[in-house]
């Protein structure tokens, strides 16, 4: 697979703008949906947007902590959503 069609397929696999959201997150250091959801609730909806990513292969496995009950992952940026971010021009804003 060429450069381009790579990076097709990985913005295709984005899809949303809180993907991107969670990629760059992931970027800063190792974040779980918990981090990032603004409500208890809302911790399902941005969980399968991190799975979506870790099926993309765009964030990896950090670490996973057990807390009252129930697992906690964390996730950190994998080497080629760092590269999608480089060829999209947002690596220079992390």
């Amino acid at each position: 697979m060429d450069r381009r069609k790579a990076i097709e397929t990985a913005l295709e696999r984005i899809g949303h703008i809180e993907r991107l959201r969670v990629l760059e997150a992931c970027a800063q250091g190792p974040k779980s949906a918990k981090d990032l959801a603004p409500t208890q609730p809302a911790i399902g909806r941005v969980s399968y947007h991190f799975r979506t990513l870790l099926d993309a292969k765009l964030i990896k496995r950090h670490s996973v902590k057990q807390v009252r009950g129930t697992i906690q992952r964390f996730y950190v940026i994998s080497a080629p959503g760092l590269r999608l971010l480089d060829s999209l021009g947002l690596d220079d804003e992390l």
